[in-house]
């Protein structure tokens, strides 16, 4: 086989190999044999002498013979070349004959190839020329290599003009620039960038907008080499977000807006975003009126329409249709030569109407209009406006709700106000008389009476006290109600507070045989800055509804803090009761106004029925909150909470104590577990030792087991009303027994008015407290009766500071020089009679005029005013003096400047701010006691001391 030079195989012609051998065989085996016979002959022959190194003819034969089998091998080898070649000729003919089948095979192929690229080229750039995208390339400078024919339309430029530059159109330095930048970092990054993006105005002043899309463009080897960009118009994708966020721009201007015309500016802004509204109004429909007035109207050729009565006009047939219209130039014409319509003003080309529905009616029209024939309103653009005039209708409606509303209001703040001129009115008319009643009574109470009518004097007391409160609480709800409740922000003592008002409602538990109680636990901070008064307001609603509905058992308010700050402290008060408690269904409106728990016709328990409501909100207002908690039979759990300052600067409680009152043994004996746990909790605050019994007889158990065991009780805290065995039996068992006799013993008492000197003396108690005990008055009768050398020195660390005996003259008050102006003669003699009980006399005034004439005549150093008095009242008469005072009216006839007390039966918010604005120095409310005028002229003494003190200095 031989090859080619392609390695084509070209098959050898084949020789019959038999035959070759056969041939080959004979005539080299007859040469041979030839040549061996004859050395065979010639080594028998006698001339072979190999001596003469002479073969003869055998060898010579032999030769012979090789040379002819080499002549035979030779030419059967050219026999078989010719017939090889001719076979290889043969081959290479057929061989070459296939190639050049194949290569005309390659070459059409090729010639398909082509063409087919030919015809995809020309199909590639017609779709690159007739997509509805702009494409362009850019080189790594920016400059444009490619761009296609819509991009080239777009920017009105031949493409030889696009290729090879940088900038297409007049941009900006900073435009060119911020482009520059983003290719910069798409090549360098590697990341497409995509954008929609502002691109210019319509000649109609829409905004069109593009959606760009660039990505890097690499080479063969990998290198970035430019940009490949693509942009379409996204000026309706971005027409519908636009359209999405004006909506709600719209909504919330709608919304917002208090003034109409500010509204509606805003709203044309937003609309003429997304079509032209150079000239936009709005009418509105007065249905009483029947005019049609323009609020809002922006024209470039016309000026506002006056109100008028809708006619003819477009606007009106849109009024009456309540039907939006949308006319061309040429169908306004029309109509208007048919008579269907009277133009008045400047012919628009192009005009949209939508009217402003609410609850089925028509109030008015929204317009826009063109004069300039480039725009032609759609479909589209009157459901935006459709849209649009829903808001304006509602914010119109809106609107004239606040409008009728502010009409309402101030007929209401006129009602308002002549209620609480009532009130105030009613206030002065109903104090007036009480202030006779009770003031006359307690003058009475202070003469000799016989039994039955000093009872029939305390009823008529009590009754008026009792008229009083229902009085206040009525002007307390109106004051709440009309937001006028006043408060003062004063440093008080919380123990006073608390403790104050069980005081004040002790001898209401008296006669009912309920125990009364107070627990502060010894965290809560006692010294605070609040109103003190409303908080003893609530104390005394709670308590008082506590003991009202308790026949048995006890009320006790305990005292705990919430949380507290550096300046701030939050504290809960429990009022807890044992009474009839409160069903559940009244539970659920207890604190409404006008409830109560007793509604029954028999009105068991009276009451207005405010008192909770009006406690819930003051609770409020200290920022706080106030619940119920009760079971029928089983007792009321009352509890708020209240947010009061600290003061700054108060030293706190000492924590120490001296040694010997560490060691002092006190011993409570009550029946009652409350008041055993408070004395107990009390005496353990003081680091005493304490111990309890529930009875007589186990106090008599405990006291001989401790002093058996050589741990003897100091004291005994012993209550008086006990089953079985009551205090003072206790107390001559305990003397009685000379073993425990040494203890001391104290009792406490709810009718400790009644025990007589020699009775407590007989049974060996050394002091007596009445409850509901105080702290301040525990302890200093502990100190009092363990000794005063004792414990002196504890009582200064003690975290209740001692009172400093009166100094001599006390309470008494100095001669001074009074005028009462007051008209009412009851009245007079009252406060006459008060202070007379004071060591005061005075003078009578009936009117303002009189009290001047009185100062011209004598120097009255302080002048009671009442404020409601006929000719001059008591406000036009102070700003007289007053004025007289500063020296405008020439000089003053008395020392100036008078102190002025004025006297009101007025209890509304803001009466004492006015008295004091008036020139008034102090204020009491009527009816006038006899503590507050004591007080009012000792807050004068003490004022004018320092002044006196100046001068004799």
């Amino acid at each position: 086989m031989n090859k080619t030079p392609d390695d084509e195989v070209i098959p050898t012609p084949a020789f019959p190999p038999q035959a070759l051998s056969l041939g080959l065989l004979l005539t080299s085996l007859l040469l041979v044999g030839l040549g061996l016979t004859a050395i065979a002959a010639g080594l028998e022959s006698p001339a072979f002498s190999p001596r003469q190194g002479q073969l003869g003819l055998a060898p010579m034969v032999l030769l012979v013979a090789l040379l002819g089998l080499t002549s035979g091998l030779a030419w059967f080898r050219m026999k078989r070349g010719r017939a090889a070649q001719a076979a290889t000729e043969a081959a290479l003919r057929q061989a070459l004959q296939r190639r050049n089948g194949e290569l005309a095979r390659v070459t059409e192929e090729h010639r398909q190839t082509v063409r087919a690229l030919s015809e995809s080229q020309a199909f590639l750039n017609s779709v690159v020329e007739n997509l509805p995208v702009h494409l362009f390339r850019l080189d790594p400078e920016g400059r444009f290599t490619f761009a296609n024919k819509l991009f080239c339309e777009r920017l009105k430029l031949p493409l030889a003009a696009i290729l090879g530059k940088v900038t297409l159109r007049n941009e900006p330095p900073e435009v060119a620039e911020r482009y520059r930048r983003e290719n910069q970092r798409i090549m360098e990054s590697g990341t497409p960038f995509e954008t929609i993006t502002p691109d210019g105005r319509t000649p109609d002043g829409v905004m069109q907008y593009i959606h760009v899309l660039k990505v890097p463009i690499y080479d063969t080897a990998g290198r970035c080499n430019g940009v490949q960009g693509m942009f379409l118009d996204a000026t309706q994708r971005k027409r519908s977000e636009l359209v999405q966020a004006a909506l709600h721009q719209i909504s919330e201007a709608a919304h917002a807006a208090s003034d109409l015309p500010a509204m509606f500016r805003r709203i044309h802004e937003i609309v003429g975003e997304l079509l032209p509204a150079k000239n936009f109004y709005v009418a509105t429909y007065d249905e009483g009126t029947q005019l049609m007035s323009f609020p809002y109207f922006v024209d470039e050729l016309d000026p506002t329409p006056a109100p008028r009565k809708p006619g003819k006009g477009l606007t009106a047939m849109v009024l009456q249709s309540r039907q939006p219209l949308l006319l061309t130039a040429e169908q306004i014409d029309q109509m208007r030569q048919e008579g269907a319509i009277q133009m008045i003003g400047t012919l628009p080309l192009d005009w949209l109407g939508i009217p402003l529905i609410s609850e089925g009616r028509s109030i008015g029209v929204l317009g826009v209009q063109n004069y300039t024939g480039t725009v032609r309103y759609t479909p589209k653009d009157s459901e935006l406006l459709q849209f649009v005039s829903q808001h304006i209708a509602a914010a119109i409606e809106r609107k004239q709700a606040a409008d009728a509303l502010k009409v309402a209001k101030a007929a209401a703040d006129m009602a308002s106000r002549a209620k609480s001129e009532f009130l105030a009115n009613m206030s002065h008319e109903i104090r007036t008389p009480m202030n006779a009643i009770i003031g006359m009574s307690g003058l009475l109470l202070d003469t000799p009476l016989a039994p039955m009518q000093r009872e029939y004097a305390q009823t008529v007391v009590n009754s008026a006290d009792n008229l009083l409160t229902i009085i206040n609480d009525i002007l307390d709800f109106s004051k709440i109600e009309a937001g006028k409740l006043s408060f003062e922000v004063l440093d008080f003592n919380l123990v006073e507070i608390v403790e104050g008002t069980l005081d004040m409602l002790a001898e209401r538990t008296q006669g009912k045989g309920v125990e009364l109680a107070s627990a502060i636990l010894p965290d809560v901070p006692a010294h605070l800055r609040g109103d003190p008064g409303r908080l003893r307001q609530i104390l005394l609603n709670l308590i008082g509804n506590a003991i009202k509905f308790t026949d048995r058992g006890e009320v006790v308010i305990r005292v705990f803090k919430e949380s507290e700050t550096d300046t701030h402290a939050v504290l809960r008060f429990d009022v807890v009761d044992t009474g009839i408690g409160i069903p559940p269904e009244v539970q659920e409106r207890l604190f409404q106004s006008f409830t109560q728990a007793d509604s029954s016709t028999t009105r068991k328990y009276g009451g207005t029925g405010l008192g909770l409501a009006i406690s819930r909100q003051l609770v409020k207002l200290m920022d706080g909150d106030i619940h119920v908690q009760s079971a029928v039979g089983k007792g009321t759990t009352f509890w708020f909470t209240a947010r009061f300052e600290k003061q700054l600067g108060v030293p706190q409680p000492a924590l120490s104590h001296d040694r010997d009152l560490f060691d002092l043994r006190v011993l409570v004996v009550d029946d009652n577990a409350t008041n055993r746990q408070i004395l107990r909790h009390q005496i353990f605050a003081w680091k005493m030792q304490k111990g309890s019994a529930a009875s007589g007889h186990e106090a008599l158990k405990t006291l001989r087991s401790a002093t058996a065991a050589g741990t003897p009780y100091d004291l005994a805290l012993l209550d008086m009303q006990m089953p079985e065995m009551d205090g003072l039996t206790l107390a001559r068992a305990i003397k009685a027994d000379p073993a425990i006799a040494p203890v001391h013993l104290v009792i406490l008492t709810s009718l400790g008015k009644n025990l007589g000197n020699a009775e407590l003396e007989a049974a060996g108690i050394e002091a007596y407290l009445v409850k509901p005990v105080k702290r301040s008055r525990l302890f200093d009768c502990i100190v009092d009766v363990i000794g005063r050398a004792k414990a002196e020195h504890v009582f200064t660390k003690s975290s209740f500071t001692p009172v400093d005996p009166p100094a001599a003259g006390a309470g008494r008050l100095p001669k001074i020089r009074i005028l009462i102006a007051e008209d009412n003669q009851v009245n007079q003699k009252v406060a006459l009679a008060q202070l007379g009980k004071l060591g005061c006399t005075a003078d009578l005034a009936a009117n303002g005029q009189e009290v001047l004439e009185a100062l011209a005549k004598i120097p009255y150093e302080v002048v009671f005013m009442d404020c409601q008095m006929p000719e001059m009242d008591g406000y036009e008469a102070t700003r007289a003096i007053r004025k007289m005072e500063s020296g405008l009216q020439g000089n003053c006839p008395w020392k100036a400047p008078v102190h002025i007390i004025a006297m009101t039966a007025n209890a509304m918010a803001g009466d004492r701010e006015k008295c004091l604005a008036a020139g008034m120095d102090d204020y009491v409310s009527k009816p006038t006691k006899l503590p507050q005028l004591q007080a009012s002229l000792e807050r004068w003494d003490k004022a004018r001391q320092p002044s006196l003190a100046c001068h004799s200095s």
